[in-house]
């Protein structure tokens, strides 16, 4: 972005902005419950995800 400016003399002065984007909303997170019954193992595979 470009600012400019005019003074009342005339002059102009300009400035060079650089402006950062962000995204309009934030991540989006979700979780899965898995049962685990006491004493019992369980293995997540990559397919799951």
């Amino acid at each position: 972005m470009v600012l400019t400016i005019t003074a009342p003399d005339g002059s102009i002065q300009k400035k060079e902005l650089t402006l950062g984007v962000r995204a309009t909303s934030g991540p989006v997170t979700t979780s899965r419950l898995i049962p685990l019954p006491a004493g019992k193992t369980v293995s997540i595979e990559d397919s799951y995800f």
